[in-house]
């Protein structure tokens, strides 16, 4: 069972399933049983939604292109060529600006574990250095 999404300013009308689906619930989204429904009522999106909402774009683009979309031919996961479709659908389809994404957020996400555990311990380590430095 797969849920339509649509939205206002110009985003694309979307089919999403399982973690998909329920994501772009509890970000406030409201989804219908039809695409007929969905673009009848259409979501607002506010600045914080568009993040989230974008990548669920992209995986929604990519789950075309492998056709591993609800009712597509390579959805169901039983299948071992489905799994690798689905695993490396979106490591192959993303662009670059994603991936510097991605890694800008684990290498943010490493520095304020690091500056968290030097506040705690009291150790003083070069990331929290330069912190201090830079919120001068």
């Amino acid at each position: 069972m797969a849920t339509w999404f649509a939205f206002k300013d110009g985003y694309d009308t979307i089919q999403l399933a399982g973690a998909q689906e329920k994501e772009a619930v509890i970000l406030g989204f409201h989804g219908y049983a039809t695409r007929a429904e969905a673009e009848a009522k259409r979501n607002s999106v506010n600045a914080f939604q568009a993040i989230t909402l974008k990548m669920l774009e992209a995986d929604y683009k990519t789950a075309l292109k492998t056709d591993s979309q609800p009712g597509g031919k390579n959805s169901d996961l039983y299948k071992p060529q489905s799994i690798w479709n689905v695993a490396t659908g979106d490591a192959f389809n993303i662009n670059a600006t994603q991936w510097f994404i991605r890694i800008g957020e684990v290498a943010l996400g490493i520095v304020l574990i690091a500056i968290g555990l030097a506040k705690l311990t009291g150790v003083h380590n070069p990331i929290s250095q330069v912190a201090k430095v830079v919120a001068k």
